[in-house]
């Protein structure tokens, strides 16, 4: 599974990755289910070199910094909130092309 990290350090998009081939597929209404030290010392594969750095604001700020990690099997559980429906934004304002 390939995850980046959004808000809450829960993921924005959840993918699988076939090992044969390498390629990936989307996997919608999923969260991580909990991950425990136990998941970490049996299923961690491999680690990036590259750290990512990211702040954290609340009553206490946190900095995570950390590299990717590789899981050879993670546990997905359905996600308990229903699929938000995107942002509806305006259109843009109406602008003549200029001569």
């Amino acid at each position: 599974m390939m995850a980046p990290m959004g808000e809450e350090l829960s993921p924005r998009l959840l993918y699988r990755i076939w090992a044969k081939d390498g390629h990936e597929e989307l996997v919608r209404g999923a969260v991580f289910n909990e991950l425990d030290t136990r998941e970490l010392r049996n299923n961690l594969i491999a680690t990036g070199d590259k750290n990512e750095v990211r702040n954290r604001e609340g009553n206490i700020p946190q900095t995570v910094i950390a590299p990717a990690l590789l899981f050879d099997d993670l546990e997905v559980k359905r996600a308990d909130t229903a699929n938000e429906t995107p942002p509806e934004y305006p259109p843009p304002p109406f602008a003549p092309a200029s001569r």
